[in-house]
């Protein structure tokens, strides 16, 4: 039986530091892959390495740095932002006009910009700076917020964590952005009567 216990013990530390490991090599092949922009990233690193405390957004740097891979944005951040302007003047100077007309100008302005975009690897571009705030940001959603209390780290990372929240994003302070909009917004629901609109649209399907 001690033979058996012991046996177990060897397996179970082979199988942890086969794991460190292998995390360790996906970071490293990362950060080999971020070439010049190496620096930013190991910055972020550093920056949840001093602290006990912060060994939790550490595991999220770890987490992000590792998955930040072939994922790409617009490597001209003035265009695409002329853009979104011309989209925005337009929502706003028809709103409340014909949807065929306004859809024909959207239309106009998509196909104007979407030739020669050329992408450019997140892994290159992104900044130490982006990804700090981006971590903090997500730790106060998850540890403050009511609806989100009850996620594991696991599930954190999957629906919190990420930098972005759709490939081609430009990488500017949109967290920030959807909060106050999501707050304003939840300021005027009632959520008992919400919950009860809930329920009764859940029974009847």
């Amino acid at each position: 039986m001690k033979n058996f216990k012991f046996i177990i013990g060897i397996i179970s530390q082979i199988i942890i530091v086969s794991s460190c490991n292998l995390q360790k090599n996906e970071l490293e092949k990362t950060l080999t892959l971020a070439g010049e922009n190496r620096t930013e990233l190991e910055s972020v690193l550093s920056y949840y390495n001093q602290q006990p405390e912060d060994s939790l957004k550490y595991k999220a740097a770890c987490f992000l740095i590792e998955n930040i891979s072939g994922h790409y944005s617009y490597k001209d951040t003035s265009r695409i932002n002329k853009y979104y302007r011309e989209l925005d003047s337009i929502a706003t100077a028809y709103k409340g006009k014909s949807n065929h007309l306004k859809d024909s100008l959207f239309r106009s302005i998509i196909n104007k910009y979407s030739e020669n975009q050329e992408l450019i690897p997140d892994i290159q571009i992104i900044k130490a700076d982006y990804l700090i705030m981006n971590i903090e940001q997500s730790f106060k959603v998850w540890q403050n917020g009511d609806w989100s209390q009850h996620l594991d780290f696991d599930e954190f990372c999957e629906y919190i964590l990420p930098y972005k929240s759709c490939e081609m994003q430009i990488l500017d302070n949109w967290r920030e952005y959807f909060v106050n909009i999501a707050t304003a917004i939840l300021k005027n629901i009632n959520i008992v009567n919400y919950s009860r609109m809930l329920h009764t649209m859940l029974v009847r399907k």
